[in-house]
Order: structure tokens, then sequence, then C-alpha cells
């Protein structure tokens, strides 16, 4: 199963298998383990960011459609997040 729940304005988003409390999911801007990349990680429940701010968070309008699209698809990833996570 592909640990990536779908994507939004050129931002991947995507649930690691047996990852940790809180669910989240991991937005991600860029080609993931380059210098430009950009991820922030983000609550289902609330759609809070979990991370602390950094200058590689999602910059705040990918951010926001990436919270708008977990808030649409909560209930999808929530049951995502308990496949993975056994």
């Amino acid at each position: 199963m592909s640990p990536t729940v779908g994507s939004v304005g050129g931002v991947t988003l995507v649930i690691w298998p047996d990852d940790h409390d809180p669910p989240h999911v991991h937005a991600i801007y860029g080609t993931p383990n380059t210098p430009g990349v950009r991820q922030s990680r983000i609550a289902i429940q609330t759609g809070n960011v979990i991370d602390k701010p950094s200058a590689r968070a999602l910059p705040a309008g990918k951010l926001r459609q990436a919270q708008e699209w977990i808030a649409e698809n909560q209930d999808e990833l929530h049951a995502r997040w308990q496949q993975l996570q056994t």
C-alpha cells in the first residue's frame, strides 16, 4: 500500500507506516531529500501544524491548500492512518 494519500497544488500528502501519534499527514512541496524541499506535518484531527516553525515549512498558501484538503478528506485519512499503523 502506497503511503501517498493525495496531492493538492503541487503538495504531495503522505502517511508513513508505523509513524508516531498524533495521527498526521506529511505535506511535501518539492522533491524529497533535496535542499529546496519544503514540508510540514499536519494533524488530521485539527489541521494544525505539529512542527516548530522552520524555513523548511510549507509556504503559507500551500499550507492552506493542504489543510483544506485534509479537512475535506478527514474520514478517509483517519481510516488510512489506522491501516498503515498496524
